[in-house]
């Protein structure tokens, strides 16, 4: 995906201080209402699962370590 993106980067003939400018000071010459909460729903829509994901798995590997710590002390009392 990298290498598309560096691909396509330097195919494309982009003025590259409009680059730097819009990295530093974003602007858009053709705001619409509406754009921004688009632009937000759309980062929202990939970030989320991703975020929920990450978390049940954290949660799953924590309750398996918790009861395994758990079986190995039983295990250890008989």
């Amino acid at each position: 995906m990298a290498v598309s993106f560096g691909y396509q980067y330097i195919v494309t003939d982009i003025p590259q201080i409009s680059v730097i400018e819009g990295m530093f000071l974003p602007w858009s010459s053709d705001y619409r209402p509406g754009t921004l909460l688009q632009a937000v729903g759309i980062i929202g829509a990939v970030i989320m699962p991703h975020n929920l994901y990450l978390h049940s798995a954290l949660v799953k590997s924590f309750f398996f370590l918790l009861s395994l710590v758990r079986s190995i002390e039983t295990m250890l009392r008989k």
